[in-house]
């Protein structure tokens, strides 16, 4: 969709989606003929060029980077959102006093915890597009039916076969966006996938480590999951936020379950040991919790972030050890 007032020119190497681009109501052209898009830019903007220019490429060549700053007005904008070669040239820059950007996903506010995870939000007078406020105007565009996504779209797919749709992503040049299609009688138990055959546990010792696995981040998939793989244990399941990075390490690593809902290796009256590999300011709630589950455990340093949470797990402990349970806290 273009803003009121606003006029576009584009550049691709495909002529389809030089023509949804024109569609849309942008003045579009297809570079492969070898036209060339700095001249182009100059006529569309009549010698004076253009405000802006948004580089959206995947390439490792330079020729974006040098083209863009020679398309721009005098102190006009590059802004990089593709991943190209970054050897900029301080002429193309200096000359028009051209600046440069490299949009972060979202806008203002991703990746920063205090934003994303505590809604400290930034004062509008100072940041006018954070992330929520991008989204927010998305959203807003599409209550009033003014964001056109049609063309956009290249195929619906019933949800039943997601699968297929990953596979044209990867296979297909032309797809551009792909709708999952969910009619509702797809039963969709989203928490959890098994990933191998799920172990025998009646013929393994009782003294045996079944364990389950909570957190699938770098250290747990490059340091603590390889250890732990060399010893007689059974990683039966492991649990990570997103699910992805537990659906690899685990088939890597030949887990049985894959989960999203850490509650589920709790719950499981066959795993008899856990181990804690989560965010710091976790760790202490989820070995209480895993001791009052009635599991072994063992996390990842620290215990805990503060004296408070040693005495919960402390108590925790004491309690499980009251009943009977010969735990083991490692």
């Amino acid at each position: 969709m273009l803003a009121n007032g606003c006029r576009v020119i584009g550049f691709d190497f495909d002529e389809k989606k030089v023509q949804i681009a024109k569609n849309y109501g942008a003045e579009a052209y297809n570079i492969s003929s070898g036209e060339d898009p700095v001249e182009l830019a100059m006529q569309f903007s009549k010698q004076n060029g253009v405000d802006a220019v948004i580089i959206t490429a995947s390439t490792t060549s330079n020729d974006p980077a040098h083209q863009a700053p020679q398309m721009c007005r005098k102190r006009g904008k590059v802004v990089l959102v593709g991943v190209v070669g970054l050897e900029l040239s301080r002429d193309d820059f200096y000359k028009k006093e051209i600046s440069f950007q490299v949009s972060c996903s979202y806008g203002p506010g991703r990746y920063a915890a205090n934003y994303e995870e505590k809604g400290l939000d930034y004062p509008i007078g100072y940041v006018r597009w954070t992330e929520q406020r991008n989204f927010e105007a998305v959203l807003e565009l599409m209550r009033l039916g003014k964001l056109k996504t049609d063309e956009l779209v290249s195929q619906e797919i019933p949800f039943a076969n997601a699968a297929k749709a990953y596979e044209t992503v990867a296979n297909s040049k032309d797809a551009l966006g792909l709708v999952l299609a969910y009619d509702g009688k797809v039963d969709l138990d989203k928490t959890f996938v098994t990933l191998n055959d799920l172990p025998n546990i009646e013929s393994y010792s009782s003294t045996k480590a079944i364990m389950g696995f909570i957190g699938a981040g770098n250290y747990a998939g490059g340091m603590l999951i390889p250890a732990f793989s060399t010893t007689k244990a059974v990683l039966k399941a492991i649990s990570s936020s997103g699910g992805v990075s537990g659906n690899i390490i685990g088939s890597k690593f030949g887990f049985s379950i894959s989960t999203t809902d850490y509650k589920r290796i709790l719950n499981d009256p066959e795993i008899n040991t856990v181990a804690i590999a989560t965010r710091h300011s976790s760790h202490a709630n989820m070995v209480v919790e895993a001791l009052n589950s009635g599991k072994n455990v063992f996390v990842e340093k620290p215990l805990a972030m503060n004296l408070e949470e040693i005495n919960l797990i402390k108590e925790a402990y004491r309690k499980s050890i009251g009943q009977g349970n010969p735990l083991h806290l490692m």
